[in-house]
């Protein structure tokens, strides 16, 4: 879980960041009430409220959102609906909801036993502006939800920031802490693997310019030190291809991503060996321009790369782009051609075929 995010010495202000992010966590732990106190940029804050024993009656913790300050960049953390106070068997649904002075519900989320979101507002364009606000979290004994955010000043003058190291891990951050570097022109190159979160030693440019956070002129992009994940998934997005991975102990969120980012998909595999059903994926440039082998026209061998075959059969341009690919029953003759500046290959009987619907 973020919190307690600490400022770090590298430059932590550029195009109106604060540097500051905050947990919010409703717990079903016993906890004392605290008045509420303001957040600055020089505090992390840990706002809870509870739903304890009994009466199962909800408390609530208050936070301040400091004058001339927005908090934005709300993500949920953990959601959990506790447990039925006079049966003990578990709840299905849950959620939370915030208030403004009291009683003002400017927010309302709710969720099932997984904490998959079922109805409410969109959490990642929540922005708040300044004030006190309550978090009630709903449920039964031992309903928790868990938030993190960030407080920004939108009429800070933008400043120059440093330049951005090869990955995040260079910059020795601790889980929550926020940062903004410079992309130069052209630094955007290297490995990446995810799609935001990305492993912490991705190329941290290339991750930005894949997020839409930076553009092929550079820029600035904020990004925060998050908890790893058990896996990672690569997709192409803004020309830029990512890979597929593993676990890993350190994530990095670009918090300035593009807020209408091109719907992304998957990296198409190799070929269509072995798929039976139809799938939609992407082809970065290098991959529609690659040395690889196919066999037929219109209908392919499953075998054949399908990200040259898209470009063969002039349904993807040289720049590369989204296909939908669907698997066909051997064809019993591939035919050779060129098109498009690629040259295909005759083939007689194989395994299966696919084609471009």
């Amino acid at each position: 879980m973020l919190g307690q995010g600490r400022l770090h010495p590298f430059r932590m202000i550029a195009a109106g960041l604060k540097g500051f992010a905050l947990a919010l966590v409703a717990s079903g732990a016993v906890l004392t009430a605290l008045a509420p106190s303001p957040a600055t940029a020089q505090q992390a804050a840990t706002i809870a409220s509870e739903i304890g024993g009994g009466d199962c009656r909800a408390t609530y913790r208050a936070f301040v959102v400091p004058e001339g300050q927005i908090a934005t960049d709300f993500a949920l953390q953990g959601l959990s609906a506790g447990a039925d106070c006079t049966t003990g068997g578990a709840l299905q649904e849950t959620g939370f909801h915030l208030e403004r002075g009291l009683g003002a519900k400017v927010f309302r989320y709710s969720g099932d036993a997984a904490g998959a979101q079922t109805g409410g507002g969109n959490l990642g364009t929540l922005e708040l502006g300044s004030g006190r606000y309550l978090l009630v979290v709903n449920g039964g004994e031992g309903a928790m939800a868990s938030l993190s955010f960030t407080l920004r000043d939108p009429n800070a003058p933008v400043e120059e920031a440093d330049a951005c190291p090869g990955t995040m891990n260079q910059l020795g951050l601790s889980e929550g802490d926020v940062v903004a570097c410079r992309c130069e022109a052209g630094a955007a190159h290297g490995s990446v693997w995810g799609a935001n979160p990305y492993t912490a030693d991705s190329n941290l440019c290339t991750a930005a310019l894949h997020a839409g956070a930076i553009g092929a002129s550079g820029g600035v992009v904020e990004l925060m030190a998050s908890p790893g994940l058990a896996s990672y998934d690569g997709t192409v997005s803004n020309g830029i291809e990512t890979r597929s991975w593993g676990s890993y102990g350190t994530s990095m969120t670009v918090l300035n991503a593009a807020s209408a980012p091109v719907e992304q998909h998957a990296a198409c595999p190799g070929n269509m060996s072995g798929q039976d059903d139809p799938i939609t994926c992407t082809c970065a440039p290098e991959r529609v321009a690659a040395a690889a082998s196919i066999w037929g026209t219109g209908t392919y061998t499953n075998d054949s790369d399908i990200c040259v075959a898209a470009r063969h059969a002039g349904v993807l341009p040289a720049s590369g782009g989204t296909v939908m690919v669907a698997p066909v029953p051997d064809a019993g003759q591939y035919t050779g051609s060129t098109r498009n500046g690629v040259t295909s290959r005759d083939y007689g009987p194989w395994r299966g075929g696919f084609v471009f619907p």
